[in-house]
């Protein structure tokens, strides 16, 4: 497995817990923290940084992006089509990318993706993500080749998926994109408002084409209603609520 840099190993724990809720431990902290400890002794000091953070919020997530993004999105937006465009805000962990990956190697269909994030994750955290060991080595290579990628630069990750990311802010980011599925993923609306105004849903939605949807993980009461003036209509295809779709 090609990792970004070597890294200790770390124990994966059982306590599944949603990291969206915890976004600001790794947006602040765990920045401050890793930055401050990598200067001695760099083994010691980077595996309680990691343990804690996957403890908060990096296990489990799996199954939820494949409930929500995959089962609920993808599948949905490649009914009756050869080629998708897939624009993800909030590329974060590279979780929802790789497995629209997975899902791209069934044969017949190519996916386009394109993902912005304008703070990339840590080195020391992506070699250690506790999701990683559960995909197969071409997988987990085609993962690392995603991060290390340079931003703007396409990347041909198999024949049915094309990849490129841009480090920008939704709100600095223009594009004419024609996009058929959007994964609205960034920091919950209490840890980054400004990304969930409408004048950004706005944005994404004159990126969709008719018919295109949007999910995302947030249930929040003021991101359907915005959805919902924007014209989309919406739902929760689970029938909890805990993931929102709307379709153009």
């Amino acid at each position: 497995m090609k990792q970004l840099s070597k890294a200790p190993n770390t124990q994966r724990h059982s306590k599944n817990q949603l990291w969206m809720d915890e976004l600001d431990f790794y947006k602040s902290a765990i920045q401050d923290r890793l930055k401050d400890q990598l200067t001695e002794n760099k083994s010691q000091a980077v595996q309680p940084v990691i343990e804690d953070f996957q403890n908060r919020f990096l296990n489990g997530t799996a199954q939820d992006s494949k409930r929500i993004f995959i089962k609920n999105g993808l599948e949905d937006a490649l009914k009756n089509k050869n080629k998708l465009m897939v624009f993800e805000v909030g590329f974060g962990t590279g979780l929802n990318a790789l497995l629209t990956l997975q899902r791209a190697q069934e044969p017949g269909q190519i996916i386009y993706y394109v993902a912005i994030e304008p703070s990339p994750l840590p080195e020391e955290l992506i070699n250690n993500l506790s999701f990683i060991p559960s995909f197969k080595p071409a997988l987990q290579e085609a993962f690392f080749t995603m991060h290390q990628a340079d931003f703007n630069e396409l990347v041909i990750l198999h024949p049915n998926f094309r990849f490129i990311k841009f480090k920008s802010t939704l709100q600095a980011f223009h594009s004419e994109l024609e996009t058929d599925l959007v994964y609205f993923d960034p920091f919950a609306p209490e840890k980054e408002a400004e990304v969930w105004t409408p004048k950004n849903l706005q944005k994404v939605y004159h990126l969709l084409k008719p018919g295109g949807l949007l999910v995302s993980y947030c249930t929040n009461a003021q991101f359907k209603r915005d959805l919902i003036a924007l014209g989309m209509q919406v739902d929760c295809p689970t029938g909890r609520n805990e993931m929102t779709r709307g379709r153009k």
